[in-house]
Protein backbone atom coordinates (compact mmCIF):
# COMPACT_ATOMS: atom_id res chain seq x y z
CA UNK A 1 0.00 0.00 0.00
CA UNK A 2 1.61 3.23 -1.02
CA UNK A 3 1.11 6.37 0.42
CA UNK A 4 1.32 9.87 -0.35
CA UNK A 5 2.29 12.59 1.49
CA UNK A 6 1.68 16.36 0.58
CA UNK A 7 2.79 19.36 1.98
CA UNK A 8 1.56 23.01 0.53
CA UNK A 9 3.33 26.01 1.09
CA UNK A 10 3.69 29.68 0.34
CA UNK A 11 6.71 32.03 2.18
CA UNK A 12 7.11 29.20 4.59
CA UNK A 13 10.69 29.56 4.77
CA UNK A 14 10.84 30.53 8.47
CA UNK A 15 9.20 26.95 9.57
CA UNK A 16 9.30 24.67 6.33
CA UNK A 17 12.50 22.55 6.90
CA UNK A 18 11.02 20.45 9.94
CA UNK A 19 8.09 19.94 8.30
CA UNK A 20 9.93 18.65 5.36
CA UNK A 21 12.64 16.52 7.54
CA UNK A 22 9.47 14.76 9.06
CA UNK A 23 8.31 13.60 5.95
CA UNK A 24 11.51 12.29 4.53
CA UNK A 25 12.51 10.68 8.15
CA UNK A 26 9.99 8.34 8.09
CA UNK A 27 10.74 4.83 8.20
CA UNK A 28 8.07 3.37 5.87
CA UNK A 29 9.54 1.79 2.77
CA UNK A 30 6.43 2.57 0.27
CA UNK A 31 5.35 6.35 0.26
CA UNK A 32 6.12 9.24 -1.55
CA UNK A 33 6.38 12.82 -0.60
CA UNK A 34 4.53 15.69 -2.74
CA UNK A 35 5.67 19.67 -1.97
CA UNK A 36 3.21 22.39 -4.16
CA UNK A 37 4.59 25.87 -3.52
CA UNK A 38 3.02 28.77 -4.40
CA UNK A 39 5.64 30.68 -6.14
CA UNK A 40 6.88 31.47 -3.09
CA UNK A 41 9.14 34.55 -2.59
CA UNK A 42 11.32 33.92 0.68
CA UNK A 43 13.65 31.34 0.55
CA UNK A 44 11.16 28.68 1.06
CA UNK A 45 12.17 26.90 -2.26
CA UNK A 46 15.70 26.90 -1.40
CA UNK A 47 15.27 24.75 1.42
CA UNK A 48 13.11 22.80 -0.22
CA UNK A 49 15.68 22.36 -2.82
CA UNK A 50 18.46 21.10 0.00
CA UNK A 51 15.98 18.04 0.03
CA UNK A 52 15.14 17.38 -3.31
CA UNK A 53 17.04 14.31 -3.54
CA UNK A 54 14.46 12.56 -1.06
CA UNK A 55 11.30 14.55 -2.02
CA UNK A 56 9.20 12.23 -5.09
CA UNK A 57 7.74 15.86 -6.79
CA UNK A 58 8.63 19.40 -6.49
CA UNK A 59 5.80 21.97 -8.05
CA UNK A 60 6.20 25.65 -7.54
CA UNK A 61 4.07 28.06 -9.10
CA UNK A 62 1.20 30.73 -8.37
CA UNK A 63 -1.90 29.30 -7.71
CA UNK A 64 -5.80 30.02 -6.57
CA UNK A 65 -4.77 29.84 -2.84
CA UNK A 66 -4.01 26.68 -0.23
CA UNK A 67 -6.94 24.28 -1.73
CA UNK A 68 -5.90 24.81 -5.57
CA UNK A 69 -2.60 23.92 -4.04
CA UNK A 70 -3.83 20.71 -2.08
CA UNK A 71 -6.08 20.00 -5.39
CA UNK A 72 -2.81 19.77 -7.36
CA UNK A 73 -1.45 17.62 -4.96
CA UNK A 74 -3.66 14.90 -5.11
CA UNK A 75 -3.97 15.29 -8.83
CA UNK A 76 -0.03 14.37 -9.16
CA UNK A 77 -0.23 11.81 -6.26
CA UNK A 78 0.06 8.10 -7.40
CA UNK A 79 -0.31 6.45 -3.90
CA UNK A 80 -3.29 4.58 -2.38
CA UNK A 81 -3.75 6.64 0.43
CA UNK A 82 -3.35 10.52 1.12
CA UNK A 83 -2.38 12.56 4.08
CA UNK A 84 -1.64 16.41 4.03
CA UNK A 85 1.11 17.55 6.37
CA UNK A 86 0.80 21.70 6.36
CA UNK A 87 3.96 23.39 6.45
CA UNK A 88 4.82 24.09 10.08
CA UNK A 89 3.21 20.70 11.37
CA UNK A 90 5.44 17.47 11.76
CA UNK A 91 4.37 13.88 12.18
CA UNK A 92 4.53 13.07 15.83
CA UNK A 93 7.26 10.33 15.37
CA UNK A 94 9.57 8.40 12.51
CA UNK A 95 7.34 5.44 12.73
CA UNK A 96 3.78 7.31 12.10
CA UNK A 97 3.22 5.67 8.61
CA UNK A 98 4.61 2.09 9.26
CA UNK A 99 2.03 1.88 12.55
CA UNK A 100 -0.95 3.28 10.70
CA UNK A 101 -0.23 1.47 7.63
CA UNK A 102 -0.34 -1.53 9.51
CA UNK A 103 -4.07 -0.80 11.40
CA UNK A 104 -4.90 0.25 7.47
CA UNK A 105 -6.10 -3.40 6.51
CA UNK A 106 -9.77 -3.32 5.48
CA UNK A 107 -10.15 -1.21 2.75
CA UNK A 108 -11.74 1.70 3.93
CA UNK A 109 -12.40 5.05 2.36
CA UNK A 110 -10.69 7.12 4.91
CA UNK A 111 -8.89 6.53 7.74
CA UNK A 112 -8.45 8.84 10.85
CA UNK A 113 -6.13 9.30 14.04
CA UNK A 114 -5.95 12.07 16.75
CA UNK A 115 -4.29 15.34 15.76
CA UNK A 116 -2.08 16.98 19.00
CA UNK A 117 -2.54 20.78 18.88
CA UNK A 118 0.70 23.02 19.99
CA UNK A 119 -0.42 26.21 20.94
CA UNK A 120 2.49 28.08 19.77
CA UNK A 121 2.29 31.34 22.48
CA UNK A 122 2.74 29.44 25.13
CA UNK A 123 3.72 26.36 24.44
CA UNK A 124 0.75 24.11 25.59
CA UNK A 125 -0.56 21.10 23.98
CA UNK A 126 -3.77 19.08 23.66
CA UNK A 127 -4.25 15.66 21.81
CA UNK A 128 -7.69 15.75 20.03
CA UNK A 129 -9.12 12.39 20.09
CA UNK A 130 -11.18 11.78 17.61
CA UNK A 131 -12.55 8.47 18.48
CA UNK A 132 -16.43 9.50 18.94
CA UNK A 133 -17.22 10.55 15.38
CA UNK A 134 -20.77 10.30 13.97
CA UNK A 135 -22.75 12.94 12.30
CA UNK A 136 -23.60 15.02 15.92
CA UNK A 137 -20.01 15.36 15.83
CA UNK A 138 -19.43 16.24 12.30
CA UNK A 139 -22.57 18.76 12.41
CA UNK A 140 -20.57 20.99 14.96
CA UNK A 141 -17.05 19.81 14.87
CA UNK A 142 -14.71 18.55 12.55
CA UNK A 143 -12.26 15.88 11.17
CA UNK A 144 -8.95 17.76 10.83
CA UNK A 145 -7.26 16.84 7.67
CA UNK A 146 -3.65 16.18 9.10
CA UNK A 147 -4.74 13.19 10.65
CA UNK A 148 -6.76 11.90 8.12
CA UNK A 149 -5.77 9.22 5.36
CA UNK A 150 -7.84 9.36 2.52
CA UNK A 151 -8.04 6.78 -0.51
CA UNK A 152 -6.96 8.09 -3.76
CA UNK A 153 -10.83 6.43 -4.95
CA UNK A 154 -12.44 8.32 -2.98
CA UNK A 155 -11.01 11.69 -4.51
CA UNK A 156 -11.60 10.09 -7.77
CA UNK A 157 -15.20 9.65 -6.67
CA UNK A 158 -16.62 12.37 -4.97
CA UNK A 159 -14.02 15.28 -6.42
CA UNK A 160 -11.38 17.68 -5.11
CA UNK A 161 -11.73 20.28 -3.15
CA UNK A 162 -14.40 23.42 -3.28
CA UNK A 163 -11.94 26.19 -3.82
CA UNK A 164 -15.22 28.31 -3.81
CA UNK A 165 -14.28 28.01 -0.21
CA UNK A 166 -11.20 30.03 1.19
CA UNK A 167 -10.73 28.40 4.71
CA UNK A 168 -13.58 25.88 5.03
CA UNK A 169 -13.07 23.60 1.76
CA UNK A 170 -12.00 20.54 3.68
CA UNK A 171 -14.88 20.72 6.01
CA UNK A 172 -17.02 20.67 2.89
CA UNK A 173 -15.07 17.73 1.81
CA UNK A 174 -15.09 15.92 4.52
CA UNK A 175 -19.02 16.19 4.47
CA UNK A 176 -19.43 15.48 0.79
CA UNK A 177 -17.40 12.28 1.52
CA UNK A 178 -19.12 10.96 4.68
CA UNK A 179 -22.48 12.46 4.68
CA UNK A 180 -23.44 12.18 1.28
CA UNK A 181 -21.78 9.85 -0.30
CA UNK A 182 -21.19 7.49 3.11
CA UNK A 183 -17.49 7.30 2.65
CA UNK A 184 -16.66 3.81 4.46
CA UNK A 185 -14.06 5.30 7.23
CA UNK A 186 -12.14 4.00 10.39
CA UNK A 187 -10.74 5.11 13.65
CA UNK A 188 -6.95 4.34 13.65
CA UNK A 189 -6.51 5.29 17.21
CA UNK A 190 -3.05 7.00 17.37
CA UNK A 191 -1.86 10.42 17.23
CA UNK A 192 -0.83 11.09 13.76
CA UNK A 193 0.75 14.97 13.49
CA UNK A 194 1.57 17.76 15.46
CA UNK A 195 -0.46 20.63 14.70
CA UNK A 196 1.58 23.64 14.96
CA UNK A 197 -1.63 26.24 16.14
CA UNK A 198 -1.36 30.14 16.31
CA UNK A 199 -0.20 31.54 12.67
CA UNK A 200 -2.53 29.05 10.15
CA UNK A 201 -5.06 30.70 7.72
CA UNK A 202 -7.69 30.49 10.01
CA UNK A 203 -5.92 32.03 13.40
CA UNK A 204 -6.57 35.69 13.20
CA UNK A 205 -9.51 37.33 14.22
CA UNK A 206 -10.94 38.27 10.70
CA UNK A 207 -10.59 34.95 8.88
CA UNK A 208 -12.08 33.44 12.57
CA UNK A 209 -15.24 35.47 11.40
CA UNK A 210 -15.06 34.30 7.43
CA UNK A 211 -14.38 30.93 8.94
CA UNK A 212 -17.68 30.50 11.05
CA UNK A 213 -19.66 32.09 7.35
CA UNK A 214 -18.34 29.31 5.74
CA UNK A 215 -18.41 26.93 8.24
CA UNK A 216 -22.52 27.87 8.24
CA UNK A 217 -23.11 27.57 4.43
CA UNK A 218 -21.11 24.36 4.21
CA UNK A 219 -23.44 22.73 7.08
CA UNK A 220 -26.42 24.11 5.55
CA UNK A 221 -25.41 21.95 2.40
CA UNK A 222 -25.70 18.67 4.10
CA UNK A 223 -27.45 19.36 7.02
CA UNK A 224 -31.38 20.53 8.25
CA UNK A 225 -31.73 23.40 10.36
CA UNK A 226 -32.80 21.90 13.01
CA UNK A 227 -29.76 19.21 12.94
CA UNK A 228 -27.72 22.54 12.48
CA UNK A 229 -28.95 24.52 15.95
CA UNK A 230 -28.99 21.28 17.95
CA UNK A 231 -25.67 19.66 17.14
CA UNK A 232 -24.04 23.00 17.79
CA UNK A 233 -25.85 22.78 21.28
CA UNK A 234 -24.38 19.37 21.60
CA UNK A 235 -21.01 19.86 20.38
CA UNK A 236 -20.42 23.32 23.03
CA UNK A 237 -22.12 21.06 25.84
CA UNK A 238 -19.40 18.42 24.98
CA UNK A 239 -16.43 20.82 25.28
CA UNK A 240 -17.77 22.41 28.94
CA UNK A 241 -18.46 20.33 32.19
CA UNK A 242 -21.84 19.46 31.04
CA UNK A 243 -23.37 16.41 28.91
CA UNK A 244 -26.28 16.01 27.30
CA UNK A 245 -26.59 12.09 26.26
CA UNK A 246 -30.26 12.35 25.46
CA UNK A 247 -29.30 14.61 21.99
CA UNK A 248 -27.62 11.56 20.71
CA UNK A 249 -30.81 9.64 20.72
CA UNK A 250 -32.63 12.46 19.04
CA UNK A 251 -30.51 13.76 16.65
CA UNK A 252 -31.16 9.82 15.67
CA UNK A 253 -34.72 10.32 14.55
CA UNK A 254 -33.76 13.66 12.74
CA UNK A 255 -33.64 13.76 8.90
CA UNK A 256 -30.29 14.61 7.17
CA UNK A 257 -30.88 16.84 4.78
CA UNK A 258 -28.09 15.30 2.61
CA UNK A 259 -28.83 12.16 3.67
CA UNK A 260 -28.92 9.45 0.77
CA UNK A 261 -28.45 12.51 -2.05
Amino acid sequence: MKISVITVCYNSGAVIEKTIQSAVSQTYEDYEYIIIDGASKDNTIDIINKYKDRISKIISEKDKGIYDAMNKGVANASGDYIIFLNADDVFLHENVLKFASEKMTDSRDLYYGDLIFLEKKDGKINNRRQDNVNYVYLCGGMLFHPAIFASKKLFEKIGLFDIQYKIAADYDWILRALVKNRATCSYLDMPITIFAQGEGVSSNTENKCFQKQERISVQRKYFSKIMIVVSNFWYKSMRTTLSFPIIKDILKIIFLKGRGK
